[in-house]
């Protein structure tokens, strides 16, 4: 138990700082050195890469951590599963490079006119998305072996300072801009042969095919589960990327002669909203194991109060975080440049699909442990037609803001769906009257925020979010909305009084 404490406790710090860097390059360093348009092509390439990598992988990511435990053994080299997980994914990627294939000559014509630049560059998504593709079967891979640490390191610490690299590279001007592109690709896709480096190291790296009776006994059970796999993965990727690429499809709404620009702009405003969600995926680690062991127990009263308590949590931190984001979004256009004030309403609407998503999302957990867990594919893929039809309708009516709305409607109509779908059928939901609590302190710190007279930025910004967090929390804990909460900052308040103590007394 202490190397997996000590392992998690790696895992969460590495996740944390990968998103302090991830800010600094996505926001400031990006924003400060590139053009929108530029930016929205580094995006993009990563983007289609990441949507088109589960896809390409047959369901091999996840099908290694569901029967990795059958195969295991060391003296016996796992049974030769590693080679078939690295092979079976050559039949998806020329899948995939036939289909890109076959549209490449639609996709070109619609980006000359449109994303020129992208027209230029698009033959580096090929090779990101296989580099993608591997370093997720990779990360399966080592994750099976309890080697967590160094995938996470290197997919949210290394792979993030090797993009800064890149970019400083250009700015200093030290390379040109296609030279940057080459580099960036190329730096991007060195996690994976990192991670390939660190499975030898391991002495994991057993290319022999086996053929077993394990392999033959368990073979079309993994292919039924790869092929659910893959469904799930793809369209759950599909969903979170296509809205990127559509912006890509159709005249900029900001009046750049490259629709990229937009992208670069939208790309970024999901990066930042995608921050709130920090703390609820650290929270859904914690409860979803609890959600299981309820269905063991038949216990539908305890999932119920478990539901409506991680409900209430992931309010008060989505809306906190939230209103942190959105009072201080004067210090993103300064910290970036002019153009991104044509995302703020971007910002807006994707930071309240945050909110919903982490108040309501504990249901797509629900779903998928329970013995209903096909349905929620039903869920998903009625999501990736909603998120396609919607960005098709409102994009070519209000641009930028209308793929946030899109997006939002879908999402959200996702997860109102699923609710309903887990209350009709368990009883369960997960609203209490103290949510109108956290929203009427919403609302008050919302209104205080506009009695703070501008300032400098910086001084701005340190002000205006003392504020926010000393009547939020001030709030929160006086009224003992949340008793979880409570006990997280009496004890956070004990061991600070701990370590003063002990400073004095030094």
């Amino acid at each position: 138990m202490g190397v997996i404490r000590q392992q998690s406790l790696l895992s969460t710090l590495y996740s944390y700082l990968g998103a302090l860097i991830g800010f600094a390059n996505k926001v400031v360093i990006f924003g400060v050195y590139l053009s929108t348009e530029e930016i929205g092509l580094a995006n993009i390439l990563m983007n289609v890469s990441l949507m088109l990598a589960p896809l390409g992988q047959l369901g091999m990511s996840n099908t290694l951590l569901r029967y990795f435990p059958y195969f295991r053994s060391k003296q016996y080299k796992h049974h030769g599963l590693f080679f078939w997980v690295m092979v079976a994914p050559l039949a998806g990627i020329l899948a995939v490079f036939i289909f890109y294939s076959l549209a490449r000559p639609w996709l070109l014509e619609i980006w000359l006119k449109k994303s020129p630049l992208l027209a230029e560059y698009e033959f580096y998504i090929f090779p990101l998305f296989v580099f993608s593709l591997y370093f997720s079967v990779l990360d399966s891979y080592t994750r099976s072996l309890y080697k967590t640490v160094v995938p996470i390191f290197l997919k949210n610490i290394a792979q993030r300072l090797l993009v800064t690299v890149a970019v400083l590279l250009y700015a200093f001007g030290w390379v040109n801009f296609a030279e940057f592109v080459f580099w960036y690709i190329a730096l991007l896709s060195a996690s994976t042969l990192i991670i390939l480096a660190y499975v030898v190291y391991l002495k994991e790296f057993n290319i022999k095919p086996n053929l077993g009776w394990r392999m033959r006994q368990l073979a079309w059970k993994m292919i039924g589960f790869s092929l659910f796999s893959v469904l799930g993965s793809s369209s759950t990727n599909l969903s979170l990327y296509i809205d990127s690429l559509m912006i890509t499809m159709f005249p900029s709404s900001t009046g750049s002669s490259d629709s990229l620009s937009d992208t670069g702009v939208y790309t970024t405003m999901v990066f930042v909203t995608t921050l709130i969600l920090i703390p609820w995926r650290a929270l859904l680690k914690v409860a979803a194991p609890r959600v299981a062991d309820h269905w063991k127990d038949k216990n539908i009263v305890a999932l119920d109060a478990l539901y409506k308590r991680t409900s209430l949590i992931a309010l008060i931190l989505g809306i906190y975080l939230f209103l942190g984001m959105w009072i201080n979004r004067g210090f993103i256009i300064y910290l970036t440049k002019p153009e991104f004030q044509a995302g703020m309403m971007v910002m807006l609407i994707l930071g309240l699909n945050r909110v919903v998503e982490m108040v309501t999302g504990l249901n797509g957990v629900i779903l998928s442990t329970s013995k209903y867990y096909k349905l929620d594919l039903v869920f998903t893929l009625g999501l990736v037609v909603a998120v396609i039809l919607t960005n098709l309708y409102f994009i070519p009516h209000m641009g930028l803001t209308g793929a946030a709305l899109a997006t939002f409607l879908s999402f959200a109509g996702l997860n109102i769906a699923r609710s309903v779908y887990v209350w009709a059928v368990y009883k369960t939901h997960p609203l209490s009257i103290k949510m109108l609590w956290v929203m009427g302190i919403s609302g008050l710190c919302y209104g205080v925020n506009y009695l703070i007279p501008e300032m400098n930025p910086y001084l701005d910004i340190v002000v205006r979010s003392t504020v926010l967090t000393g009547i939020f929390w001030g709030l929160i804990w006086a009224l003992g909305i949340s008793e979880d909460l409570n006990d997280m900052i009496a004890s956070t308040f004990k061991k600070a009084a701990k370590v003063l103590g002990l400073r004095k007394a030094g």
